[in-house]
């Protein structure tokens, strides 16, 4: 580990929380360590601004990515590395199996208005002592190969595969010693998506339950894809009564599909009756703007956590918060929020900015991580009445 005075250069050490030095977009936890709590995080610099050592100094933003560890009997938050990246990170997704490899959605080195995404190494994960903070990154891998820019990319499913879509065309990568290898291709139907649909593939989610099964929002819709057949498996044309800003399945119900869009509702969704009013219930006012990120808790669906730009971070309970769509009107008439377990909306007396991406930990799985746009991030954890109500 860097000493202390190493890690403190690099953001503030708060009680079950960390402030950057940085606005920051991403945080993503590394599920392939199990026996330590560590995130990345994506900062995104301002012009002008160089406080860490090894920058240079030409005025141009400085974005990295840190990498932080949680401990949860001290209940704090260290920064462990500092890799200068290439580009404003939009999405952060690490492999599964590899603790050292992660992909990266970010601005073209070429163009600040272009996306492009790549995969990287972390080549000192593995050192327990350094002098320092700062590392390079490796480039592993480019997946720029197709005419249409990447947009999405998430790391996962039961094969440990990287997803990306670049314009209506999914790809699924092997990782290799060498780098990436494409294992499919499958190509999004626009007669499976409403008529407002953008043309553009905003997230990815993998089915836990299918290796080649997959979940994709475009616009007001979702749609599930078969990378292996091709075929569309599933089509919701109008999920949201705006566009889909998050989706992800539920860790252990096959079927079942969670998402969460700019109208401030999050809805579960039952994909063999897809379409239907009995195939999805609805929190109707979840938050009171966009919700930008929402996560199954992997320990218990049951809970599921989200963020919005309203600045708050929620955790619900889905079997008390939950409504049919026919008992909207009766939702909205009742004070009742039994199903709201806890929230965050400020943090050392000041409003939060907008919440864009939070991550449940790999080893303890009742504890997630949020970021908000200031660079604020915080630790929350399952109550334990609630935690001991749903395990006896």
């Amino acid at each position: 580990r860097p000493p202390a005075a190493a890690r403190k250069m690099s953001g503030i050490m708060e009680d079950a929380g960390y402030v950057l030095r940085h606005n920051a977009r991403c945080v993503t936890s590394i599920r392939a360590e199990t026996n330590a709590d560590l995130f990345l995080v994506a900062t995104v610099g301002v012009k002008g601004v160089r406080d860490l050592p090894g920058k240079s100094q030409t005025g141009a933003p400085s974005h990295d990515v840190q990498l932080l560890e949680y401990n949860d009997d001290t209940a704090e938050v260290q920064c462990l590395r500092i890799y200068a990246h290439p580009g404003e990170v939009w999405s952060l997704s690490p492999c599964p199996r590899d603790k050292s490899l992660f992909a990266s959605l970010h601005t073209s080195t070429k163009s600040s208005h272009a996306l492009e995404a790549s995969v990287f190494k972390m080549s000192d994960i593995e050192e327990e002592v350094v002098t320092t903070l700062t590392s390079p990154l490796e480039k592993f891998a480019s997946l720029d190969d197709r005419p249409s820019s990447v947009t999405a990319l998430q790391w996962g499913g039961t094969e440990s595969l990287l997803l990306t879509c670049a314009g209506m065309e999914l790809a699924s990568w092997a990782a290799l010693d060498s780098g990436l290898q494409v294992q499919s291709r499958a190509k999004i139907n626009r007669n499976d998506l409403g008529v407002t649909s953008t043309g553009k593939v905003s997230t990815l989610s993998w089915d836990p339950f299918h290796s080649a099964g997959v979940a994709c929002a475009c616009g007001q819709s979702i749609v599930g894809l078969d990378l292996r057949s091709g075929k569309t498996t599933f089509s919701i044309k109008y999920a949201h009564d705006l566009n889909v800003r998050d989706i992800d399945y539920s860790p252990s119900r096959q079927h079942f599909l969670a998402s969460a869009g700019d109208d401030g509702s999050i809805r579960s969704h039952d994909l063999r009756r897809a379409n239907t009013k009995a195939g999805s219930l609805c929190i109707p006012s979840a938050h009171a703007h966009s919700i930008m990120t929402l996560r199954h808790c992997p320990a218990s669906d049951r809970l599921i956590a989200s963020g919005g730009s309203d600045g708050f971070t929620r955790l619900w309970d889905t079997s008390k918060a939950f409504v049919e769509e026919g008992a909207m009107q009766d939702f909205f008439a009742s004070s009742d929020r039994s199903g709201l377990i806890q929230e965050r909306g400020e943090q050392q007396g000041s409003r939060l900015d907008s919440i864009y991406s939070l991550a449940w930990a790999a080893k303890d799985k009742w504890t997630y991580a949020a970021v908000s746009f200031d660079g604020r991030l915080f630790m929350q954890t399952v109550p334990q009445e609630i935690k001991y109500s749903i395990l006896l």
